[in-house]
């Protein structure tokens, strides 16, 4: 499964089990300790039925996930999910306005972690303009997540530069898309 290669994209990952997952095992282990006391049989009955809950909620949220990553149609060389949503996006095609758009930050930041802070965002095409409300986009980016308005030419979309605002975002520390703004026009990222 392609899901599994990739350490953002993987089906079983360590802090989904701590923090969801933690309920059933957590929830197990007083269902023991709670056999092995002298406790009347409906306490038993219910701790044993709360860790069925919690491993079944654990399970859900597995196939939940399944279900979301089975959805991706690449995954580039920088870590970077690709949902095309049946638009004509070639991987190579991506990877090398990625790869552009990274030397480009690599030069204007000095930062050696422009590449490492890709790592793990999704890119979503969507039909051009992307309208939320009563306005219109040629993307968008939330937290490390974007949406491209999709155009044939694809270095004619807004990918480069929402993926500078992921990137300005971990070299800041902050999101602020007005500073942002400010430092791609300076360095001519926009």
């Amino acid at each position: 499964m392609l899901s599994l290669f990739k350490e953002n994209f993987k089906l079983f990952r360590l802090i989904d089990f701590l923090m969801p997952g933690s309920l059933g095992p957590i929830s197990t282990a007083i269902s023991i300790w709670v056999a092995t006391k002298d406790v009347d049989l409906q306490a038993k009955l219910m701790m044993f039925t709360v860790s069925i809950l919690m491993w079944f909620a654990y399970g859900i949220t597995l196939y939940k996930r399944n279900n979301y990553l089975s959805k991706i149609d690449y995954i580039t060389s920088d870590g970077v999910a690709v949902f095309t949503n049946g638009f004509i996006a070639p991987k190579i095609a991506v990877e090398g306005i990625i790869k552009t758009t990274l030397s480009q930050w690599e030069f204007a930041t000095g930062w050696p972690g422009v590449k490492d802070s890709i790592k793990g965002s999704v890119l979503e095409f969507k039909e051009y303009p992307i309208v939320k409300g009563e306005l219109k986009y040629a993307g968008l980016t939330i937290g490390n997540d974007m949406m491209v308005g999709f155009k044939p030419n694809l270095k004619t979309t807004a990918l480069s530069h929402e993926l500078g605002h992921i990137i300005h975002a971990a070299w800041s520390g902050i999101a602020d898309n007005e500073a942002c703004h400010a430092f791609m026009e300076k360095y001519k990222l926009l």
